[in-house]
């Protein structure tokens, strides 16, 4: 909607405020309906600040029947960061379209004002009273599923994978969201997740962990988003599931815990991060390995092009537009030299 820049306002009088419209969040994305006053229920997913102290707003996803809508509040109290987290929720406000600086439409904002305002329809329970579910009945056929509702569940971990600290600036809030979120991989031996979380758990694997998230579904197997997890003990980590080579490429095998034989081609190398390109039949993939420090890698960066290699690590699949996937390795000893490729060779002939 075209925006007004007042020279004065005066104050008139009082009057009721109007009944806010019920609109779809298909016709909210077309952005034709900005500024107009509407109602919304969802359940609360992520509450955040800005990381620029100067801009006093709290953020909010809030998941509708189809989609996300962000709320804005500039009134609000510690505490509602985490109290609102998983609440089903009506909000009332005025529709902000999120744009960017092309102008074209990213998103759908509500501008509610109050945290106070909002009526909360079911409160938040403690995220881990709900019932342990198995990960292979995440999203699986169920006529009693509550929609964009916290799922929990237990499981090993196979892989930690340490965020990066981000910066993002918004276009249409003016504010920078500084987030950092890690991955965890957990496997409860009826399937594997992935998890993110803004969680700083350094987790070795085979602990094991409650996770408590919100389900996303993926091209390959589901995410557990916006986590929140606590450690409930120990024991070995899982044993990885041997892939043989004409079935190395697959949607099945996302999360899980793998061991597969192939050739070292090459070593790309940053100084947080080793990724290996490595070889199977016909399909060439990354293998990555977090460091810690720039020598961890040790003896793997003295791997010749051409070795046959052992790698563990825990499969992630790219879908594209080619599918692809990557092994995030847990250690050096995930990748192993079975047969090294020679030394004399043509370039050392010379």
């Amino acid at each position: 909607a075209p925006n007004v820049q007042p020279r004065v306002v005066r104050v008139v009088g009082t009057s009721p405020l109007p009944a806010p419209k019920r609109i779809s969040f298909g016709s909210l994305q077309t952005g034709r309906h900005d500024c107009d006053y509407i109602e919304v229920v969802g359940v609360v997913q992520r509450m955040w600040l800005s990381s620029d102290p100067s801009v006093r707003t709290l953020f909010a996803d809030v998941a509708v029947e189809d989609g996300v809508v962000r709320a804005f509040f500039w009134e609000y109290s510690p505490a509602d960061l985490k109290n609102l987290i998983d609440a089903r929720v009506r909000l009332v406000g005025n529709v902000g379209t999120i744009f960017g600086s092309t102008g074209q439409v990213r998103g759908v904002s509500l501008f509610v004002g109050r945290t106070s305002d909002i009526d909360v329809l079911e409160s938040a329970p403690d995220p881990f009273v709900r019932p342990v579910r198995p990960i292979n009945s995440i999203y699986d056929y169920s006529t009693s599923g509550e929609l964009n509702r916290r799922t929990r569940v237990r499981g090993k971990v196979t892989a930690y994978i340490p965020g990066r600290p981000v910066e993002v600036n918004d276009f249409p809030s003016k504010a920078t969201f500084r987030f950092e979120r890690h991955v965890i991989y957990v496997d409860d031996g009826t399937g594997a997740a992935r998890v993110e979380t803004e969680q700083a758990l350094r987790l070795a694997p085979g602990t094991v962990v409650d996770v408590a998230g919100f389900p996303a579904v993926t091209p390959a197997k589901p995410v557990i988003a916006n986590a929140v997890l606590r450690v409930v003990g120990g024991g070995e980590e899982p044993q990885p599931v041997a892939i043989e080579g004409s079935l190395v490429l697959t949607p099945e095998h996302d999360a899980l815990l793998v061991r597969m034989q192939g050739q070292f081609l090459s070593t790309l190398r940053s100084p947080t991060q080793r990724i290996f390109v490595l070889q199977v039949g016909e399909t060439v993939f990354d293998a990555a390995l977090e460091l810690d420090e720039p020598t961890a890698a040790g003896p793997l960066e003295r791997i010749r092009p051409g070795s046959v290699v052992a790698v563990t690590g825990v499969y992630s699949y790219q879908w594209g537009p080619a599918p692809s996937f990557r092994l995030f390795l847990r250690s050096p000893e995930d990748l192993t030299v079975l047969s090294a490729a020679p030394w004399w060779t043509m370039r050392h002939t010379a």
